[in-house]
């Protein structure tokens, strides 16, 4: 349990353990606790969960930080980037819409 894991638990108001549910049980949860932001760090990595993102449980969902390309799926409405990462001349390579952050998105 890293300092960052126990910061995040102090200051959210809920965190729930999807990782040994099957997709349909966790999308079922991720929806009925209406979670309205549904955040994929992990894109096309090991140990990704796109199975869940697929029943589009959140009505907003980004892709963040794990995957920097595009998922090419129409269940991840955005993706967090920059400049560097997504120039705007490959923007049309991609499926979400690109939320540019300032300097880095790191």
């Amino acid at each position: 349990n890293s300092i960052y894991r126990r910061k995040i638990e102090d200051e959210v108001e809920r965190i729930c353990d999807i990782s040994a549910l099957q997709p349909a049980d966790a999308a079922n949860l991720i929806y009925n606790d209406n979670v309205d932001i549904l955040i994929n760090l992990n894109g096309y990595t090991k140990g990704a969960r796109n199975e869940i993102f697929s029943l589009q449980p959140a009505p907003i969902q980004v892709s963040y930080m794990g995957f920097c390309g595009t998922m090419g799926a129409n269940y991840i409405q955005y993706l967090v980037s920059d400049h560097v990462v997504i120039p705007p001349t490959a923007r049309p390579h991609y499926t979400e819409n690109i939320l540019y952050m300032p300097h880095s998105y790191f």
